[in-house]
């Protein structure tokens, strides 16, 4: 992950692409949906929908977010800033990011 952030704020190539990793990852969904659905799947990978299965096809939308969590749509650059900090009061140390726009 780190070297996935620090990518991002150089913009440097990192240790896995990010094309690699979306397809890695894409894999794994895919096969999580075949194997709650227990049957075999075709995927088109340039329409990014399963063939002719409508149920396989309704598991790739994205679930609603609980409250307070709401998705956002970036339109323009943007920056990472890493907000870590320590905590003295329980004596852990903090690390978030945030993507900021503008």
């Amino acid at each position: 992950m780190r070297n996935f952030l620090d990518g991002v704020k150089s913009r440097a190539r990192t240790v896995c692409p990010i094309e690699e990793a979306v397809q890695a990852d894409t894999l794994c969904h895919l096969s999580d949906i075949a194997t709650r659905l227990d049957r075999q799947l075709t995927f088109d990978p340039r329409a990014e929908k399963f063939v002719r299965d409508e149920e396989a096809n309704r598991k790739l939308q994205l679930r609603p977010l609980r409250s307070p969590y709401r998705r956002v749509a970036v339109t323009g650059p943007c920056r990472l800033v890493d907000f870590g900090d320590h905590s003295p009061s329980t004596g852990t140390r903090n690390r978030g990011f945030h993507f900021l726009t503008g």
